[in-house]
């Protein structure tokens, strides 16, 4: 397998007699035996598998966050979509969604729909670049360190540009405060599709968008990512330039000691960090390169 970061693994695949889901079963499944603890942020989260989309195109999908639900079905009733936002999705061998968006007066095609990503937009370089020169994305951030968000959890080197858009269209709809990030992928994720009930028309081959009312906060970061392994321990994966973690020093590949109330020495773990909800202002203390103990009261920052 490849996952989202490229790094490849020689896994064993099984064959399923069937997979249930509810009350419906999917018969003669093929599925890869994975090391879910393998990135630190999957076994805390405790995942014991991933669907995938050789068995989503099988039946039709309503997925409703808001609500915390999945609807399966064979067929669907378009007629109950009329306030849906109708976008066709194209697919390739793999039976992966694609889609087209418009970025101001341009349209990006072939988008990668990848629920399997918390972000939102990823776009490549040369696209970033070219909504950069035609002034529809306007200040941009760098981020750099590394990043460890693939199943086979090895980190990369991370260096990233990213910015907050209001000229994200789906045919009439306009969305407001979408994150779009440099990326090797052109694809959208989570982020995004969590504002939405989606439901996916294998039949034709048609996805539904009805806007959530939830309202999207405005968007703010912690300007540094944390992460962990077996060598480094809890450790500053990236920090974003010009957020106030940067400006005041805090650098990638510096030991985590304490963040808020957490103490990594007394008796905390990183899976206590993934489920701790940062606040506006954030204490860290940390040990530099020099091994210098150094604390720190921060800021987020706005984007």
């Amino acid at each position: 397998i490849i996952d989202s970061d490229y790094n490849k693994k020689k896994v064993k695949w099984v064959k399923l007699d069937s997979i249930n889901i509810g009350k419906v079963s999917f018969n003669n499944q093929t599925a890869f035996v994975g090391d879910f603890d393998a990135n630190p942020i999957m076994k805390c989260l405790g995942i014991d598998g991933i669907i995938g989309s050789n068995l989503i195109r099988q039946c039709n999908w309503i997925i409703d966050q808001e609500k915390q639900s999945l609807s399966l079905s064979s067929e669907i009733e378009t007629n109950n979509f009329k306030e849906s936002v109708v976008l066709p999705f194209k697919i390739d061998y793999q039976y992966n969604i694609f889609i087209d968006v418009n970025f101001g007066q341009s349209s990006i095609k072939n988008i990668l729909v990848d629920y399997g990503s918390n972000g939102s937009f990823a776009l490549n370089n040369e696209i970033f670049n070219a909504l950069k020169e035609n002034n529809i994305i306007s200040e941009t951030f760098i981020e750099k360190g590394t990043n460890q968000s693939g199943i086979i959890g090895k980190p990369v080197e991370l260096n990233r540009e990213m910015t907050y858009s209001d000229s994200i269209r789906i045919n009439n709809l306009n969305i407001k405060n979408v994150m779009i990030r440099t990326g090797k992928t052109v694809s959208l994720g989570n982020s995004f599709l969590s504002r939405f009930k989606v439901t996916i028309d294998w039949d034709n081959k048609n996805l539904y968008l009805l806007k959530s009312d939830k309202a999207i906060d405005k968007a703010d970061t912690a300007g540094f990512r944390i992460g962990y392994t077996e060598e480094k321990g809890i450790y500053v994966q990236s920090v974003m330039e010009k957020s106030d973690a940067y400006v005041k020093g805090i650098r990638p590949n510096m030991q985590v000691v304490k963040i808020d109330s957490l103490d990594f020495k007394n008796g905390n773990d990183f899976c206590d960090y993934v489920n701790h909800r940062l606040n506006n202002q954030i204490f860290i203390e940390l040990i530099n390169s020099k091994g210098k103990t150094i604390k720190y009261q921060i800021k987020k920052t706005f984007l």
